[in-house]
């Protein structure tokens, strides 16, 4: 087993599929650390994965091979920034648009 720190806003199913390179992969983070579906990762929490990716869905491995080669961390729970109404200009908005 190998130890990989959480980054801000990563949850299980971000660990994953940067892990495992899919998010069937959580099942197994689930077992190797004694989580759960509803488990919260805060930024820096060393989580183990397995140092052999399994082949669980035929392309998994070569996803994971993908975000290890390119250093991507996925991140689906960072909160986003909302933009401020003065940004867009007046008038810009039509409102019967969809009607």
């Amino acid at each position: 087993m190998k130890t990989v720190k959480a980054k801000t806003g990563q949850g299980l199913e971000d660990l994953a599929l940067q892990e495992y390179g899919c998010i069937e992969g959580q099942v197994l983070l689930w077992q190797d650390n004694g989580m759960g579906p509803d488990t919260l990762l805060y930024p820096g929490q060393p989580v183990l994965i397995r140092n052999v990716v399994e082949d669980i869905n035929g392309n998994n491995q070569s996803i994971a091979r993908f975000f290890a080669q390119k250093g991507i961390s996925p991140a689906n729970n960072v909160e986003m920034t909302s933009y401020s109404p003065e940004y867009v200009e007046a008038g810009y908005w039509i409102d019967d648009y969809a009607e």
